[in-house]
């Protein structure tokens, strides 16, 4: 990572919710993330999703929501607004 990187950090080598958050704005403000740290977490997602069963089934409660978005055509600022208005995905507010 270059010295003068002022952007979001990786704690520990893994993505926090905090970290998310700092990304986003970093993004907003149309700054790029440094390359390996964007490796970092292909890695990580790769590593997660082939231990993951390719067919899922999920219960949502009867009090509870599942947002579905389309295909937003790579539209970063669509996303924004999609999590403004629906907050973002957590354990509580899945998508």
């Amino acid at each position: 990572i270059e010295d003068d990187y002022t952007g979001p950090q990786l704690e520990d080598g893994k993505v926090t919710v905090k970290f998310m958050q700092e990304l986003l704005k970093w993004y907003k403000d149309e700054k790029k993330l440094p390359r390996k740290y964007a490796y970092k977490i292909l890695l990580d997602v790769k590593a997660w999703f082939m231990a993951q069963p390719t067919l899922v089934d999920i219960t949502i409660p009867d009090d509870n929501k599942f947002t579905i978005c389309g295909d937003i055509h790579g539209q970063f600022y669509d996303l924004l607004n999609i999590f403004e208005l629906n907050g973002l995905p957590s354990e509580t507010n899945p998508y």
